[in-house]
């Protein structure tokens, strides 16, 4: 054992995790432990007498030299440096963590560099992976298209994306580092409150929707709280919550043109499902089926047994851009049946309008014109041939009595029988249009 190695304490000398060696004031290696001659052999067999700087990265090589000035100038000083040693690919390094302090012998005297190091190159690649992982996140938040930000435990912004800040009228700057309650009127911020509070008290998620009447914004909000403090995402729903209104607006206004009809209407779509009722469709089918139809139900066990075929056939043709219109009795009254296709954008058929009207008044007004008609027809028929040959006749006879004046008395007593007759056959007639007429 050389009298260098005589200085190094056994636990180091033998020791499994850190380096120890020695260089002379030259920068020369006096000793190595097994451990570093062990891991770095692929550098050279035996280090003793070689320069140190073979086993550190050119790029490092000046803050050795810097780090050995230090020990110099303050000889009871220990100086911490971290070197980069060449791995076994060029393109690679191990990372190693020392602390350079001078060893002196007996005397007292400077006789080398003592440096004991470790391994910290498993420790370097996790940081430079979380590095380039934070990187990546902040990249992602930063990309994203929802609003961010983290409030620390004291209520401070201590991260911020350009969504968030543009969302609420700032720059990212001029929101780092502020309180999030002074930022905004607390007026404003009354429900942000509760909720924030609420997620981090009870360590809890939370989602929420607030308008905004400063910003004269709706946001959709996440909060997740966690032990540096909560970090909240957030979206501009303005525009969507602005569509919701109309839209709903528009129904509230359709269903109120719907609810006002005499109609029946119903809208159902491609298979047949009930989407939309009024009062008036949900009467009828209680009125004609014991049970109103409830949106969600198919349509199909509203058919009367009678045309549920037909009436398939018909939304089928309904669905292919087909306008039907047909009048169908139910043993009891008259029903019309107008279908309609419903079009959505793209002109693409997405379900069927059914509008049914109670027209048995109608129906029963036109039967009994119809019936009047008939009876009209008969009675103009009668007029036509009933009627016409008794009057021709009593015409007949009385040219006879009035200019026949050879005709003896037996034979006016004759005509005057003959239009007797015609006369009785012509009352019957009249009673009979009378009769015909009264029936109408």
């Amino acid at each position: 054992m050389t009298g260098i190695a005589k200085l190094i304490p056994p636990y180091l000398r033998n020791s499994s995790v850190y380096y120890a060696l020695v260089t002379d004031l030259n920068g020369n290696y006096t000793y190595v432990n097994p451990l570093f001659q062990n891991r770095y052999s692929f550098v050279c067999d035996d280090f003793i007498g070689k320069p140190s700087f073979i086993a550190i990265y050119e790029g490092d090589q000046l803050e050795c030299l810097k780090t050995v000035e230090a020990c110099l100038r303050d000889i009871d000083s220990i100086q911490f440096v971290q070197l980069r040693k060449p791995n076994t690919s060029l393109e690679d390094f191990y990372w190693t963590d020392w602390e350079f302090s001078v060893l002196k012998d007996e005397n007292n005297a400077p006789v080398g560099i003592f440096c004991l190091g470790k391994d910290a190159t498993e420790f370097e690649l996790a940081k430079k992976t979380a590095v380039k992982l934070t990187e990546k996140i902040e990249l992602i938040i930063e990309e994203m298209t929802d609003g961010f930000y983290v409030l620390d435990p004291n209520w401070d912004i201590v991260r911020v994306n350009s969504v968030a800040a543009l969302s609420l009228g700032f720059t990212r700057e001029s929101m780092l580092y502020r309180n999030i309650w002074n930022l905004f009127p607390d007026s404003y911020v009354s429900n942000y409150q509760k909720y924030f509070y609420k997620a981090v008290n009870e360590k809890i998620v939370l989602s929420f929707e607030d308008y905004r009447p400063d910003l004269e914004k709706w946001f959709s909000v996440v909060c997740y709280p966690s032990d540096e403090g909560l970090s909240v995402f957030f979206k501009d729903i303005t525009v969507t919550k602005n569509y919701l209104k109309k839209i709903i607006e528009q129904e509230q206004a359709l269903d109120s043109i719907y609810q006002s009809t005499t109609d029946a209407c119903t809208f159902v779509d491609k298979d047949f499902i009930i989407r939309y009722n009024n009062q008036v469709a949900r009467d009828v089918t209680k009125l004609v089926f014991g049970r109103e139809a409830q949106i969600g139900d198919s349509s199909v066990e509203f058919f009367l047994p009678e045309f549920k075929d037909e009436f398939i056939g018909y939304y089928h043709q309904v669905l292919q851009g087909e306008r039907i219109s047909v009048e169908r009795f139910d043993g009891k009254r008259w029903w019309l049946f107008s279908l309609f296709p419903v079009y959505c954008k793209g002109q693409k058929v997405s379900g069927i309008a059914n509008v049914v009207q109670d027209i048995t008044p109608r129906k029963e007004i036109e039967l009994k014109m119809l019936s009047q008609n008939n009876i009209l027809r008969e009675i103009a028929w009668q007029q036509s041939h009933e009627l016409r040959s008794p009057v021709s006749n009593i015409m007949a006879l009385l040219k006879l009595l009035k200019d026949d004046d050879t005709a003896s008395e037996l034979q006016k007593l004759e005509y005057v029988n003959h239009l007797s007759t015609s006369v009785m056959r012509l009352d019957d007639v009249i009673r009979a249009i009378v009769q015909r007429a009264n029936d109408m």
